[in-house]
């Protein structure tokens, strides 16, 4: 069984995070979130079949989540939502691989869905998403040097700081970003584990920030 589940902590660590952000939000614990991580786990372990080319595995872990899933959210939008994010990922990833672009956007996107799928709040969603993807953006152009990334990076944070402002919410949980953007800017290096434990400081600021000024 270990030969389908991932391997890759930094996966399980988000997920779970995320998971914690929106019963922050909705502050109601019940056997139905349980049963919501039992599914969205599964359907994310899922993604270590598409990796290793065992399509069936990949099926029953798939069917067994999003049976879970739509038993216990009771939501056909947010799960509709899940599904509209899942499937374009699958599909970049099998015609593309990980690394391309859109695959680790819709990845992301997918990772981070358990605030949404927790909270309700498609807007809160967006807003940790498009901080987190900046994260990501960051570090991959500090490694490849892809210029499209620096337009990406650029391009969401500015998408997230213009829902955050027009919800008539503080700016201030992306003050952290203003470092990406003289990034963005003024590329500098640094080694890999502490651009990782500055983005990891970051985010904690960013979470701290966001409950300080974010009114459900």
């Amino acid at each position: 069984m270990k030969r389908y589940i991932l391997k890759h902590h930094g996966v399980w660590v988000i997920s779970n995070v995320s998971f914690l952000l929106g019963y922050l939000y909705s502050r109601n614990f019940s056997l139905n979130l349980l049963i919501t991580w039992a599914g969205f786990m599964l359907i994310l372990n899922s993604k270590q079949s598409l990796f290793i080319k065992k399509y069936l595995p990949f099926l029953i872990q798939s069917l067994a989540g999003w049976f879970l899933l739509g038993v216990s959210v009771r939501n056909t939008t947010i799960v509709a939502a899940t599904i509209v994010i899942a499937i374009p990922y699958v599909v970049y990833f099998l015609i593309w691989g990980d690394r391309f672009v859109y695959s680790v956007i819709t990845g992301f996107a997918f990772l981070v869905l358990p605030v949404y799928i927790v909270s309700g709040s498609f807007l809160y969603y967006l807003v940790i998403l498009f901080y987190f993807l900046n994260a990501v953006f960051k570090i991959r152009y500090m490694v490849t040097g892809e210029k499209n990334l620096r337009k990406l990076g650029i391009l969401f944070l500015f998408a997230g700081l213009f829902i955050v402002v027009s919800i008539g919410l503080s700016p201030l949980p992306y003050l952290p970003l203003l470092d990406n953007l003289y990034f963005y800017a003024k590329p500098y290096r640094v080694k890999l584990t502490t651009a990782g434990w500055t983005e990891t400081l970051k985010s904690l600021i960013f979470v701290s920030l966001l409950f300080l000024v974010w009114r459900p």
